[in-house]
């Protein structure tokens, strides 16, 4: 066991010391955060500008809604070509043209330049507005009766349970189910792809013939896959932290929008009838045993090869299962009671992401008791059974070298390891 926590420490410090590590660690929020809000914040800088456009108003009823984004001048000429060479000196960005049958045939808006192609759309929302105020005016209904009329019809939604009616959460768990199937396949393939070139590092280099020499090959492996999980949970903390501090630095420096808040408070609220400590429980255990299952077998093929391009044929059949649990993510979600959903969530390869996407659902609704016990049962005995076939493999495959290893040679190792 000491041996063991020698080579997690050795690893551990190795990785957290590289300068790899610490730049996309504290980069990587920074950047996703960039992508989502400086796109929004330059496309909205961009779109901050003001026109002056030109009315010829042949009916002279239609009053156009004072805004900061266009102003709209009404003129007594009909003659586009001298508005033209008005425009030539900035006077105007268009004439907007409006007939007596703009009613049925709609109005005119004359262009002096096709560079500037938001202009059309900025005129044709306070055009809209003109038009609907005049004919409620026709009508004679009021905008503020026009207000009463368009006021949202709220549809609260609850479940019925055994303690009476509570309010329904179907899109917080959807967005859950989600979220926790994502993250548990992005740490499956990243960190499992990272324990697999790990081993194959140091077998290329030959440090693992010194290595061996004093560390038993089932304590590198074990102490290798640790290392890893340990360096893939720091690295996930402080991303939260980062995430965190820039979604609160975001709301101070660009504000909260009116009616956030309420939102917010609305999903706090229907977040409550969530069994947080069974999920919780449920994304742990299928987290680091589904870690520990892919990631010992990559750790046992990059044992086996020496270069990288000769683990794409034991690599590639097994990403297959958990490649095939992403593709039927959304169908699961829709039916996650359904017989898809039931074998893909009791198939060890695949319950790491199916299973936490189910229970999301609640148990009784979506999983049964006997299911959720059964795939932890399951996974537990195959992750046992993938720790024992890797450390044969791993024993024997370390000291493997120049041939390119075939499922018959690993065969062989395990029944001989």
């Amino acid at each position: 066991m000491n041996k063991t926590w020698l080579v997690f420490k050795r690893e551990y410090i190795f990785r957290v010391k590289k300068k790899s590590f610490v730049i996309i660690t504290l980069l990587m929020p920074l950047l996703f955060a960039a992508f989502i809000i400086l796109p929004s914040f330059m496309i909205q800088k961009a779109m901050k500008k003001h026109y002056t456009v030109a009315v010829i108003d042949a009916i002279n009823k239609l009053d156009f809604p004072k805004n900061k984004d266009v102003d709209f001048v009404k003129v007594q000429t009909k003659d586009i070509e001298q508005l033209k060479k008005q425009s030539e000196g900035q006077s105007y960005d268009a004439v907007l043209v409006i007939d007596n049958d703009f009613v049925s045939h709609g109005a005119t808006l004359y262009l002096f330049s096709d560079k500037d192609v938001q202009i059309s759309e900025v005129v044709q929302k306070y055009y809209q507005q003109a038009v609907e105020n005049y004919r409620l005016h026709q009508l004679n209904i009021t905008p503020e009766q026009l207000a009463q009329i368009q006021a949202p019809a709220m549809l609260k939604t609850l479940k019925w349970t055994e303690k009476g009616a509570e309010s329904s959460a179907s899109g917080i768990k959807s967005a859950l189910a989600v979220v926790g199937g994502l993250l548990i396949y992005m740490f499956m393939l990243i960190y499992g792809g990272m324990a697999m070139r790990s081993v194959m590092e140091e077998k290329v280099n030959r440090v693992v013939e010194l290595i061996i020499s004093s560390v038993r090959p089932l304590q590198l492996m074990f102490g290798k896959l640790m290392a890893i999980l340990s360096v893939a949970l720091t690295q996930f903390a402080v991303w939260i932290i980062l995430i965190l501090l820039t979604i609160k630095g975001a709301k101070l420096w660009f504000g909260v929008q009116p009616g956030v808040m309420d939102k917010v408070n609305m999903v706090l609220e229907m977040a409550k009838s969530l069994n947080w400590g069974l999920w919780i429980f449920t994304f742990a255990f299928f987290f680091l045993t589904g870690y520990l299952l892919y990631g010992s077998l990559f750790a046992a093929i990059g044992s086996a090869v020496d270069v990288e391009t000769d683990s794409q044929q034991f690599v590639t059949p097994l990403l297959l299962p958990i490649i095939f649990a992403m593709i039927f993510m959304q169908a699961i979600i829709f039916n996650p009671d359904g017989q898809l959903a039931f074998w893909l969530s009791i198939i060890p390869f695949t319950s790491p992401v199916i299973m936490p996407l189910r229970i999301s659902f609640g148990i009784g609704e979506a999983v049964m008791w006997w299911e959720f016990l059964l795939s932890i049962v399951l996974m537990i005995l195959t992750v046992w059974a993938s720790l024992w076939a890797a450390g044969k493999i791993f024993r024997m495959g370390i000291l493997f070298y120049g041939k390119r290893p075939t499922y018959k040679d690993l065969w062989k190792w395990i029944k001989q390891g």
